[in-house]
């Protein structure tokens, strides 16, 4: 139970980065230069909690290869490199909805798991949760950018 308990934890607050960038951003309050934008310091944040969350499956596939709905060793990788790819190539607006995307689109994965029964009821839940959270912040943040 407790490491449920810290799982919740530290997947709630892998949000305060998001909030805080939006309250910032609408707040315009005073910028760190060093940092960038509020916009940019979410776009990075973003890139990288995509991608960790690409690489959480690796382990997922690893260990439960012959139940798992998808090879997430290549649904993974796909993701990232398509993420990374509209970071660098792309405006600001349109990587924070394709953030929006892969957030929703690996909740999705998440849900096959679940369905497979490779994901507790618990993580699902949670993870539910927590991306409609950021996927909030995050098109705020895109609305701010209009």
């Amino acid at each position: 139970m407790q490491n449920v308990q810290l799982f919740k934890l530290l997947t709630f607050a892998g949000t305060i980065p998001f909030i805080a960038c939006t309250i910032l951003q609408y707040g315009n309050a005073p910028k760190f230069n060093f940092l960038g934008s509020y916009i940019e310091i979410a776009l990075i944040y973003g890139l990288v909690i995509a991608s960790f969350m690409s690489g959480a499956h690796w382990g997922i596939y690893l260990s439960h290869k012959d139940r798992s709905p998808f090879n997430l060793f290549i649904t993974s990788n796909i993701l990232t490199v398509l993420i990374w790819l509209v970071y660098l190539l792309f405006s600001s607006s349109v990587f924070l909805l394709s953030l929006i995307i892969g957030f929703s689109l690996l909740l999705w994965i998440d849900y096959r798991l679940y369905q497979s029964e490779i994901l507790s009821h618990e993580y699902i839940k949670t993870r539910t949760t927590v991306t409609f959270i950021v996927n909030f912040f995050l098109l705020l943040l895109l609305v701010s950018l209009w």
